[in-house]
């Protein structure tokens, strides 16, 4: 019994301290009161004519921490600030800490968010901070959000990705409206100042360590209409483009290594047919090494058929064709004497120098294809 009176009392003092005064009663001067009879938090202001209640946000982007290609997210550090004005309120001019349970806050939410994480600061578990001056009411809050951007590969390691960060309303009614969210605005840190980028203008973010570079844009918000409801929605548009050192790295680390091993490969042309452990050693190795070498690319995985993809089958094509190529020639030094004659074309020929012939016309074959596979990727690339 004692406890449930404790609990009670508990409930009541938190209902009191929770309570807006009227300002009819004798109130401080720096005291937010209520022009209204009863003041209600749970009620959103009223609508002036027939517009809801506009609320501005800003998004003051501090990081980018992450961009995953494999789950297909972005992760970023911000603060979400949220403005509007409560016309059943006064609000002193000098800036004034409110108790988040004391006032109506309008009900955002983030559309395509993976995961949510407030960070804390040094006092309390949760960054967020409610602030009142001048006849207008500020909602702070600073999260760690990752996101869903779905992305395409297909185009690597020149690919560019557009998606965007929502911030959805509370769904508005026919007949009763509630709030509109006004605008977006954002707010990146160059340094060691913060600056406001205006609507629709790109800005550049700083990308240091990301694979890609980042623009931003904060376009007009609009609604999503369906199931005679209303859905404001503002959205922070991110376009990523890959930056050129991926390209660059992998000249480095796979696109010369693998064309200098199918290169080499054309040299077996020369080693003689009766060398098996030589030729067939040097073409099965060098067919294992450009396998090890695609394999170890850092590159988005489900990429799909691209840029990687044709030159790794074009240089290929090289090893496997002097593989089948030297398979024929075992197979006929297999039933046939390399010094028996035949007669072809009206000539009598050795068998061996035929060999040499179909040698030498091989390696003129593959040094065809190598050149057309480095001439077809050269063109690619620089579309």
């Amino acid at each position: 019994m004692n406890t449930n009176i404790v609990f009670l009392l508990m409930i009541s003092k938190l209902i009191c301290a929770a309570a807006i005064p009227e300002c009819s009663k004798s109130v401080e001067e720096n005291v937010v009161c209520s022009l209204v009879t009863h003041y209600d938090k749970n009620v959103p202001p009223p609508a002036t004519g027939n517009q809801p209640v506009p609320i501005d946000i800003a998004v003051e982007l501090r990081h980018i921490s992450d961009i995953d290609e494999e789950k297909h997210t972005i992760t970023l550090i911000a603060y979400i600030i949220l403005q509007w004005a409560d016309p059943r309120l006064k609000v002193p001019k000098k800036s004034l800490a409110m108790d988040l349970d004391t006032i109506w806050i309008p009900d955002t939410y983030f559309q395509n968010s993976v995961q949510v994480k407030p960070i804390p600061n040094m006092k309390a578990k949760s960054g967020k901070k409610l602030v009142m001056y001048n006849s207008n009411i500020v909602l702070y809050d600073a999260f760690a959000i990752t996101f869903e951007c779905k992305m395409n590969f297909d185009q690597f390691p020149f690919d560019q990705h557009n998606c965007a960060f929502e911030i959805l309303g509370e769904q508005l009614g026919d007949s009763i409206p509630k709030f509109i969210l006004n605008r977006i605005s954002l707010h990146t840190r160059q340094g060691n100042i913060i600056e406001t980028s205006s609507p629709n203008d790109e800005t550049t973010f700083n990308s240091s360590g990301l694979p890609f570079n980042v623009q931003l844009k904060t376009p007009k918000p609009f609604f999503l209409d369906g199931y005679n409801l209303q859905i404001p929605v503002v959205t922070l548009d991110f376009h990523l483009v890959r930056k050129s050192e991926n390209f660059h790295n992998l000249i480095i680390t796979y696109f010369v290594p693998s064309g200098a091993f199918a290169f080499l490969s054309l040299f077996s042309f020369f080693i003689k047919p009766e060398v098996v452990p030589g030729r067939m050693g040097m073409l099965v190795t060098i067919f294992l090494i450009v396998i090890g070498i695609y394999k170890s690319v850092e590159a988005p995985p489900n990429r799909g058929y691209g840029y990687l993809e044709k030159w790794y089958i074009g240089v290929q094509v090289p090893i496997l064709f002097a593989l089948l190529e030297y398979g024929l020639i075992l197979a006929v030094l297999k039933y046939k004497d390399g010094h028996q004659e035949i007669v072809l074309w009206g000539n009598v020929w050795k068998i061996n120098d035929v060999l040499k012939k179909v040698d030498l016309k091989s390696f003129c074959l593959s040094v065809t294809l190598l050149t057309f596979t480095i001439i077809f990727d050269t063109i690619s690339f620089v579309q």
